[in-house]
């Protein structure tokens, strides 16, 4: 029980059998080791550096690839273009699991209109090293091949913490490339 009718607080100890003794042991021990551990722990100087600082990426491509993995920027249309972002982490590993981090990929067609969103959530690796994420874009939709319109579409990398809608943010300037796609 504690007194509190002085500033310091005192504490009575009622044992009442041979199993509370040993209670009240384990509780003083206990009670010593955490009174030294914090007493250890106060006379070190530690240094906390926030996570977002050691977060430092980079978009450093967006290219576009056949199915093979060829380099193309021409197109035609049924084709299927690998549109790929490339992102080097500087910083230390990042991994939001189970909502991030995510990278997507945004194509727009000739009139600026969306063509697809897609994103791949996975694991940034840091120390400099660089993670591609490849997106199947398929030059198909509507009733048939003719809906697609020819012309220069633009392909738009992004990398965020989690999703948008969940009040996610970018960690770097969205990076963007073109392509062209014909008849």
């Amino acid at each position: 029980m504690a007194d509190r009718g002085s500033g310091l607080t005192r504490y009575r100890s009622i044992i009442l059998s041979l199993g509370s003794m040993f209670t009240a042991l384990r509780v003083a021990l206990l009670s010593a080791l955490m009174l030294s551990s914090v007493i250890w722990f106060s006379s070190l100087r530690v240094r906390f550096t926030p996570a977002t600082a050691a977060v430092n990426i980079q978009i450093v491509g967006v290219y576009t690839t056949n199915s093979t993995g060829y380099n193309m920027t021409t197109f035609k249309r049924g084709q299927t273009v690998i549109a790929w972002v490339a992102v080097r982490n500087l910083g230390l590993d990042v991994d939001l699991s189970p909502l991030g981090p995510i990278t997507w990929v945004e194509v727009t067609d000739p009139r600026n209109a969306p063509f697809t969103v897609q994103f791949h959530i996975g694991v940034l690796l840091g120390g400099g090293r660089i993670t591609r994420a490849g997106f199947n874009v398929r030059l198909d939709y509507g009733p048939g091949l003719t809906d697609i319109p020819t012309g220069t579409y633009k392909v738009s990398g992004f990398v965020s913490d989690k999703m948008i809608s969940q009040g996610g943010s970018f960690f770097a300037p969205q990076v963007s490339t073109t392509f062209e796609v014909s008849s």
